[in-house]
């Protein structure tokens, strides 16, 4: 399977969010499925982070929201697309329905529940998440909550040092 993460960062923002991307995209390349990221990305510390086990596809930075749901769409029908994972606040209800008009599933990393969800599934992993009230299609389903959470493998294994410390 062909997976397209659609996230922007940079030193002052984002961060987080590529973050708990790439955390996914590490575990979606086990099983094998190729991981595409597709971004504003500037900063070469990040993009390499992203080129290390994925391949990077930068969209100009000055594009509209237009061009940018545009762009994306030409990008995954080109590399056979099945699935567009969204982590962005510059998304909105009309560029996921751009999205889901061409036939792509979509899967929306969301926040804050402001915006009416066009997505085939919404995860929220945060604290407090189950009490937002999201407006969506009817087939949208709900991932919502700490046991959610995209956790790096790093973050999973014991440390065998601060055991023997307790």
């Amino acid at each position: 399977m062909n997976i397209a993460f659609r996230v922007d960062a940079s030193t002052d923002i984002g961060v987080g969010h590529l973050i708990r991307c790439l955390a996914l995209s590490e575990e979606l390349t086990k099983k094998p499925h190729s991981c595409f990221f597709v971004s504003k990305i500037e900063n070469d510390d990040l993009i390499g982070k992203i080129e290390k086990n994925n391949v990077h596809f930068q969209i100009n930075p000055n594009a509209t929201l237009r061009e940018d749901v545009e762009t994306l769409v030409k990008f995954s029908n080109e590399n056979n697309i099945d699935w567009i994972i969204t982590d962005h606040y510059g998304t909105n209800a009309e560029y996921i329905k751009k999205i889901k008009e061409n036939n792509f599933n979509v899967l929306a990393i969301d926040d804050n529940a402001q915006i009416h969800y066009f997505s085939d599934i919404v995860l929220n992993q945060n604290i407090g998440s189950e009490k937002l009230k999201y407006s969506a299609e009817k087939h949208t389903k709900f991932l919502i909550g700490p046991k959610y959470a995209i956790i790096r493998d790093q973050l999973l294994v014991k440390d065998s040092k601060a055991e023997k410390n307790e």
